[in-house]
């Protein structure tokens, strides 16, 4: 596993002597750690037109029972939710000229080899829409877990700091809360899929190369009572 490299800063804000409560100091610190995404998801999409509403349904239908047969050998790496609209196109005088359906897969998962494969397996007649890298539920929590102590550490040297500032012997801890981040999906990653097929040779199939790295961080917010 790749070695994270561990940044840790502390947030001091405006540390000020509440009036209220003569003595007591409110602060925060925090550590973050760059980590590398290890959790992908994909949408993919199938477009088709036709004045016949029943020929667009049977297509989508058709194209999303296919991709649901190739999907179940990937089913225990993958989770795949699908999705189908169909509405009608409107021209002159608000009339009907024809009928417009979208068949979306949304693809997830952290084995990011078997996700490129059943993409790739996709691809007719599927286009990809967008991707998106993330880190793993399970791997947030490990990264959080592995930041409380750095950011104890940080905050009480803040506060240490803060009574030698004042003037005061020493400090004690009168409230602290630990805040963990929800890093959001890096991207996403847009590719130029023709919304219809019959330009669909102008939007190859191209697999993502990296995943990135995200910013996961702990903070603590709190306050001190300084000790005379």
């Amino acid at each position: 596993m790749k070695k994270h490299a561990l940044l840790t800063s502390a947030l001091l804000g405006l540390s000020t002597l509440a009036l209220a409560d003569p003595g007591v100091v409110s602060l925060s610190a925090s550590s973050q750690s760059e980590v590398e995404n290890d959790q992908m998801e994909a949408v993919l999409f199938y477009e088709v037109e036709s004045k016949d509403p029943g020929s667009v349904s049977e297509k989508l239908s058709v194209a999303a029972t296919n991709a649901l047969q190739k999907a179940k050998s990937y089913q225990k790496d993958i989770s795949v939710r699908t999705n189908i609209r169909t509405y009608p196109v409107y021209g002159e005088k608000s009339k009907i000229t024809a009928w417009r359906g979208r068949s979306e897969l949304t693809l997830k998962s952290t084995d990011l080899q078997k996700i490129n494969q059943l993409m790739t397996n996709l691809q007719n007649p599927y286009l990809i829409d967008r991707v998106n890298f993330s880190v793993s539920d399970e791997r947030l929590q490990e990264v959080h877990n592995s930041l409380i102590d750095q950011t104890a550490n940080n905050f009480q040297t803040r506060a240490q700091a803060i009574s030698k500032a004042f003037g005061a012997n020493g400090y004690e801890i009168k409230e602290v809360n630990l805040s963990f981040d929800q890093p959001g999906y890096q991207g996403p990653i847009m590719y130029a899929a023709k919304s219809m097929r019959g330009m669909e040779s102008d939007a190859a199939m191209s697999q993502p190369q990296s995943s990135g790295q995200s910013t996961v961080s702990v903070t603590a917010n709190g306050s001190v009572t300084l000790t005379p």
